[in-house]
Order: C-alpha cells, then sequence, then structure tokens
C-alpha cells in the first residue's frame, strides 16, 4: 500500500517526539555525573549505539552541548556543569499561539497585569531551545486585531485599588462622572474589581451616598490608600451589579423596562449575535 503524504508528515512527526524526548533522557543521564557512555547510554534507552552517537553529535550541533569525553572515566559530561537542553514541547498552534501574544496584550496595556503577563511570556521564551524561532512577521499583513477602546487608567491608580482589595481598606480619590466636568472627592470601600472589554470598574461603599456605587478606573485620579478597615457584607453580591451579556450597570439597580424595534433584518443580526 502506497504512503500518502500525510501519512509520512504523521509518521515524522511522531519520528521527532521520540527523538526529542531521546535526547532530552541523554541530557538527564549526562548531567547525573555519571560519566555514561554510548554504550550505557544506549541499554538504558533500549537504543543501538550508533543512534547515541548521532544523538550526542546532534545535541552538540543543534543545542551547543558542551559534550566532552573523558578518557579516565570512560564517558561522556558537560564541561559547563550548570548546562542543560532546554525543553518546552509545544504544538504547531501553540506556536502560533505565542506569535498572537503581543498583539493580544494590547487589552491590558498600562494594567498592572501587563507586566506580570510579559514576564510569564519572557520565562516561557527563556525555557525554549535556541534553535526554536518564531516567525511572527507576517501576522502584520495577514492579522488585524482591533482592540476594544477603553480609556487610559493611572497605574497608581490600579496599585492603590488592588491592594485595597487585599488588605480591604478604605481609598480615598478624585472622581469625574460622566455628567460632569469636574472632580469630586470620595471615600469608598473597594468590594470588588471588575474587568469588562478593556475597561475596569470598582464596586464599594460610596461613603458620601452610603450605598455601593460602581465608579471608571479611568475616571478616577490622585487615588490614597488610607489605613481605615472594612469588612464586606454578607450581603454584598457582585452579580447584583453587572451581567455577563450586558456588561456593568449603572450604579442605581432598580429594573426599567424598555421595549426595542428592530426591522426584520436587524433583528435577525441582533438574534444571532
Amino acid at each position: 500500500m502506497a504512503r500518502t503524504k500525510s501519512d509520512c508528515t504523521l509518521h515524522g512527526n511522531r519520528a521527532q517526539k521520540v527523538m526529542v524526548n531521546r535526547i532530552l533522557a541523554v541530557d538527564s543521564l549526562i548531567r547525573e555525573g555519571r560519566f555514561p557512555n554510548a554504550a550505557t547510554l544506549a541499554k538504558k534507552l533500549e537504543m543501538t549505539p550508533r543512534t547515541i552517537q548521532r544523538d550526542i553529535e546532534y545535541m552538540r550541533d543543534m543545542y551547543s552541548a558542551p559534550i566532552e569525553y573523558s578518557a579516565v572515566h570512560r564517558g561522556y559530561y558537560y564541561s559547563e556543569p550548570n548546562f542543560f537542553i532546554k525543553s518546552v514541547l509545544l504544538t504547531e498552534g501553540e506556536f502560533f499561539s505565542i506569535t498572537l501574544f503581543d498583539q493580544m496584550l494590547e487589552q491590558y496595556r498600562n494594567t498592572p497585569l501587563e507586566d506580570d503577563l510579559r514576564r510569564i511570556f519572557a520565562k516561557i521564551a527563556q525555557s525554549l531551545p535556541a534553535t526554536v524561532s518564531v516567525q511572527s512577521a507576517f501576522l502584520n499583513n495577514q492579522m488585524s486585531f482591533i482592540p476594544d477602546a477603553a480609556g487610559q487608567v493611572d497605574p497608581k491608580v490600579f496599585k492603590v485599588i488592588f491592594t485595597a482589595l487585599k488588605t480591604k481598606s478604605t481609598i480615598t480619590f478624585d472622581y469625574q462622572p460622566l455628567s460632569k466636568e469636574t472632580y469630586m472627592k470620595r471615600t469608598v470601600d473597594p468590594y470588588h474589581a471588575i474587568s469588562q472589554k478593556g475597561n475596569w470598574y470598582v464596586i464599594g461603599l460610596c461613603h458620601d451616598k452610603s450605598e455601593p456605587r460602581t465608579f471608571t478606573f479611568s475616571r478616577i485620579q490622585n487615588a490614597v490608600l488610607t489605613k481605615k478597615h472594612f469588612t464586606i457584607p454578607e450581603s454584598f453580591n457582585p452579580n447584583d451589579y453587572f451581567d455577563k451579556e450586558m456588561g456593568v450597570w449603572a450604579s442605581s439597580r432598580e429594573p426599567v423596562t424598555v421595549e426595542l424595534l428592530f426591522d426584520k433584518e436587524t433583528s435577525f443580526i441582533y438574534i444571532m449575535v
């Protein structure tokens, strides 16, 4: 029976994975410092000595592995004791996801999460073999990302609010409501934070209004953490202030009945969305 192209590809991928796993095993055995030679490695991994020797050469060429042979101990060792083969086995789809990372990170721009996510990505990149490269330049011409419009937020505002949420501390800040052009002083016990399509909100007890209110991060200035602490009421439920489909409610939670009129084509699109 003739072998198809897809069969050959599948066989090649499987063989590549087997070889990579074998190389990682050889790397581990060499790092144990027991000076294994081709014969002992072959017996341990159930391969032929010739295959092991090819793997050793491959490791030297592709991974720049500083493998030396000790005539005294009659086995292999690393001339650089701290060397190891970096190993993160990713599928083609996972590599493609990595190429999208920077563009997808746009929705977290200017938030404390941006630095954390970049550090995580850097650690992943450092763990990849030096021979692995991800070509993402083509994305500039063949793919576009349109992030949701989000207001600019002072990084200090994030830091103060997240710290207050963690420590249950009261905060003060200047706030500009949608209906006003000026800022108003507010004292708030922050209960819960929400991220909706790139915009951030905090729900908390407003001392001035004596009730929970929702505040938009981008409309907050001069946020200050106080030494006062609070307890979140057992009756508080953040789901009362937002809906996963519709988004964040206004501060008033009184239900309002509305009627929407659509023509036939528009109503079909609305239902599909």
